[in-house]
């Protein structure tokens, strides 16, 4: 939604869908799908995760496909090498790391949410490492900004987060049976959280010129 915001695509309604607005609505969403899957479940119709699976992926596909109808019918620039690019090398990176885990004896570093928040966040420094090094772009967030400008180099991005969050997916990992459950699953959320939203909204914004 951010990035159809910056593509102009929502008129009157762009001003829901940035900050700090979009995190009112999708919380609202969330909560909303979160209560029709209790429902479900309680009614043994459906269950919590198909439901909130279900508003995720119409809400997600539906987006994506405005975008690319968008880029389509206009004749500015669609470069759809931009999000094939951006979410194989975080896939790359991924599998990667699936297949060092295993050669590590620590228990729970191939965690299904671990390997969300390794793709998230590899996702988001691909798309930065596209979008500085041939398109012109410049790191969004202030920190890995200020570290391109130190450094003046177009992975520094990549590797920042790829060396952070390996340590926090390290530590998480190893903590994982002394740490709050409850707290321990929201932190290794939120690591992906923050980092998969990056990577589409910057593959679509730079697959549209934006």
């Amino acid at each position: 939604m951010r990035a159809l915001e910056d593509i102009g695509l929502l008129g009157d309604y762009a001003v829901w869908f940035i900050t700090p607005s979009i995190y009112f609505v999708v919380t609202a969403v969330t909560v909303l799908a979160l209560g029709v899957g209790a429902l479900a479940r309680d009614r043994n119709i459906g269950s919590i995760p198909s439901i909130v699976g279900l508003v995720g992926s119409v809400w997600a596909v539906g987006a994506v496909g405005w975008a690319l109808w968008h880029g389509l019918s206009t004749s500015g620039p669609l470069r759809l090498w931009v999000p094939v690019t951006t979410t194989g090398i975080a896939i790359g990176v991924t599998g990667l790391y699936y297949w060092g885990a295993s050669l590590v004896d620590v228990a729970h570093l191939r965690h299904p949410l671990f390997l969300l928040a390794v793709f998230g966040q590899m996702w988001d420094a691909a798309q930065n490492l596209i979008g500085v090094t041939f398109l012109g772009y410049s790191p969004k967030l202030v920190i890995t900004n200020l570290v391109y400008q130190a450094t003046g180099f177009s992975g520094s991005t990549f590797v920042l987060k790829l060396l952070v969050t390996g340590g926090i997916v390290w530590y998480l990992a190893d903590a994982k049976d002394e740490m709050n459950h409850t707290w321990w699953w929201l932190m290794t959320f939120f690591i992906g959280a923050i980092g998969l939203p990056m990577g589409v909204r910057g593959s679509l914004r730079m697959m549209l010129g934006v």
